[in-house]
């Protein structure tokens, strides 16, 4: 049995003053996947992970990366691992090249020439100093730190904060092409930015109040939600008429518009053959999915 690249059992935290930041926190991400954890602001993200990294001690729980826990894993074990945090703390007196030559010895799988073109691709000059790079460069040269030692598992806390669309984008290029050339990379990727998780992920956690409250395949949550549309050849809509797995509705005129869960195939048979009517079914994005979540309080 294949145990999960990235795993955590009921992990939970308090910070002093009795600040509960995770509580009962549950993961399992498979190898080769790239899991996508999303949540409003405070939700928790940053420390579940932080307590996975064993930058922190759990108060409850146990997790582990790569099948040991980070508090007490050898050297060897964490040089297959690698974390880029929300705000990099790089040494501001140091080159980004002597800052690489620094660590490059701790990682036996560091691939010099492929941080080269990260930092070309990137247009992070190597002989700058960190104190005179833009936080936007400082944050691009994180991520080449990260990629380049070939890590088996990756975890970006907020990686492109601060970023542009246009170095957003090539952020998530490099990503990619690391994700082709990297076979079995587990990546964990922390981000508000949901659109950017839509292009490179296939697993997505949605996390509410220390806990994730829904994980499941990307395609899945597409299959599985839809926006529907029914316009009525009358002046209102006809207050006996019920949409199955319905989340939200609005009614205005003849026209009702909802957010619906579908369970199985022929769910929505019934409200396609009602008589004297136009029946619309879109898709809806993930975007679209997380706010209707956070409307209904199911995340």
């Amino acid at each position: 049995m294949t145990h999960p690249a990235i795993e955590a059992r009921d992990l939970a935290k308090v910070f002093p003053g009795n600040v509960l930041a995770v509580n009962g926190f549950d993961l399992a991400v498979p190898q080769g996947a790239v899991y996508g954890l999303i949540g409003r602001n405070g939700a928790g993200k940053t420390t579940a992970i932080r307590l996975m990294m064993g930058l922190l001690r759990a108060n409850r729980g146990e997790s582990a990366l790569l099948g040991e826990n980070m508090l007490t894993a050898p050297a060897r074990h964490r040089a297959r691992i690698t974390f880029v945090p929300q705000s990099p703390r790089l040494p501001q007196n140091l080159t980004l090249s002597e800052y690489a030559d620094e660590i490059s010895g701790y990682y036996p799988r560091w691939d010099s020439e492929g941080f080269s073109g990260m930092l070309g691709r990137f247009e992070v000059n190597p002989r700058k100093r960190f104190h005179q790079m833009s936080g936007g460069e400082q944050r691009k040269a994180a991520v080449a730190l990260a990629l380049a030692p070939r890590p088996e598992a990756l975890l970006l806390d907020e990686p492109a904060a601060g970023l542009d669309p246009v170095a957003r984008r090539e952020l998530l290029g490099a990503l990619v092409e690391a994700l082709g050339e990297s076979e079995g990379l587990t990546v964990l990727l922390s981000t508000h930015i949901i659109g950017d998780l839509e292009r490179v992920a296939d697993h997505i956690g949605i996390m509410d109040r220390g806990r994730i409250v829904l994980s499941a395949p990307l395609d899945e949550l597409r299959e599985n939600y839809c926006r529907v549309q029914l316009v009525f050849d009358e002046t209102d809509v006809p207050p006996d008429v019920k949409i199955p797995g319905v989340l939200r509705e609005q009614r205005s005129g003849p026209v009702l518009e909802a957010v619906v869960r579908l369970e199985h195939p022929d769910q929505l048979n019934s409200i396609r053959a009602l008589p004297r009517t136009r029946f619309r079914e879109f898709p809806l994005g993930l975007e679209d999915l997380f706010l209707e979540l956070q409307k209904e309080g199911l995340s």
